[in-house]
Formats: C-alpha cells, sequence, structure tokens
C-alpha cells in the first residue's frame, strides 16, 4: 500500500502573484447571490500550468526525490533493495492477476 495523494504537489502561489490570477464569476453569479455579499472575484492559490514553478516541475522533482529516498537498490539493508524483476502479462504461463 501507498499514499498516491497528488495534493502536496501543487504548493502554493506566491502572495504577488494573485492578483494576476484572478475569476471573475459575476456573471454566472445571480442578483441574489450578489446581494449577500457573495465574492465577484476569487484568485487561485495553488501553481498554475506554464507558471514558474509549474505542476509538472512539481511533479518531476518529487519523483526525483523519491529516486534519491529510495536508496542504493544494491544495499542489502534497503527496505527498497531489489534485485530481479517479474513481468506479470496476460497470456504468460506463470501470470498471476
Amino acid at each position: 500500500m501507498m499514499d498516491c495523494d497528488n495534493g502536496g504537489k501543487f504548493y502554493p502561489l506566491h502572495n504577488d502573484v494573485w492578483s494576476y490570477t484572478g475569476l471573475d464569476f459575476g456573471p454566472i453569479l445571480s442578483e441574489k447571490d450578489l446581494e449577500e455579499g457573495k465574492a465577484r472575484w476569487y484568485h487561485w492559490i495553488r501553481m498554475l500550468m506554464g507558471c514558474k514553478p509549474s505542476p509538472y516541475i512539481a511533479v518531476k522533482m518529487t519523483l526525483m526525490a523519491k529516486e534519491v529516498v529510495g536508496g542504493d537498490r544494491h544495499d542489502e539493508g534497503n527496505p527498497y533493495q531489489w534485485t530481479t524483476t517479474r513481468t506479470n502479462l496476460p497470456g504468460s504461463a506463470d501470470y498471476y492477476p
């Protein structure tokens, strides 16, 4: 079992960038919503595609860190140590679904 949560990879944007990432919800809000004081403008606070650092870079660096944390695969004391790989392909004689 492992945790595959990707939410931690999308780190917050710097406060200086927030003013450039706004969305105007005015056209889709009803008059009642506006009268109740619902916010008309919202902004992204997480990384966006195309911004530096982008989610692509965040995921790339996370995968690189995972390799470093995994350590030397030849070290017998490493819990992630392995010596061989085995394919488990449908149609193989030793296939185990």
